[in-house]
């Protein structure tokens, strides 16, 4: 339906909290950890230091975020990356709340 997404090339987001949500929610829970680890590591090679990355680097650190420690801590190479991701994305937030939510989760 119009306005529930917002539409740019190859990416979309969803327009309003709710509705992502509501999609999120109709993940079985117990598929919703490796389904995001595999979107993570399909927009991991996106997440260069330069401004046109910004988008996937906030998008990724954000599902990395989601995760949480449940499937991050297993690995500690991955979890250095991850670490590595949330600082860079807090380095990068102009928002100072959410660049210390970086630096917390990182």
């Amino acid at each position: 339906r119009e306005g529930l997404l917002d539409i740019a090339g190859p990416t979309f987001t969803f327009m309003h909290e709710t509705i992502k949500q509501a999609a999120f929610n109709l993940i079985d829970v117990a598929d919703r950890i490796p389904i995001m680890l595999r979107i993570v590591a399909c927009l991991l090679p996106y997440c260069k230091n330069d401004e046109e990355a910004d988008a996937y680097l906030f998008t990724t650190v954000d599902i990395i975020n989601i995760i949480g420690s449940q499937a991050v801590s297993k690995n500690l190479g991955q979890s250095r990356v991850f670490a590595q991701l949330n600082l860079n994305a807090g380095k990068k937030s102009t928002n100072f709340r959410t660049a210390l939510d970086y630096f917390e989760a990182g």
